[in-house]
């Protein structure tokens, strides 16, 4: 496996709790996925294993190769659109709220 999946399936992980935790209110604090979200986890991470790219693997949104089921890709750009900025702008928030404590 490359090393590009299991960080691409970390990146599609913290891009699908973002979007849980946002949208399925009953799971906010528990820090756990709700069913729905861990299924399209579990399928997208299986696609990513047996991506036949591996080692070349390009973007998926500059793939030749479309993976994902036409129902989970609807689903999936719904995850990047809702979690897409809030991802990027995460990880610095987090560094300032560990500075400043």
């Amino acid at each position: 496996m490359s090393a590009n999946i299991p960080r691409e399936i970390s990146i599609i992980g913290e891009m699908i709790g973002i979007y849980c935790r946002g949208k399925h209110s009953d799971i906010k604090n528990s820090g756990n996925l709700c069913k729905e979200c861990a299924s399209l986890l579990e399928y997208a991470e299986g696609k990513l294993r047996k991506c036949p790219y591996q080692e070349e693997k390009p973007s998926c949104k500059d793939c030749s190769i479309h993976c994902y089921s036409r129902e989970y890709r609807v689903t999936i750009r719904d995850v990047m659109k809702y979690s897409g900025w809030r991802f990027m702008v995460r990880p610095p928030l987090e560094s300032l709220l560990k500075y400043i404590s």
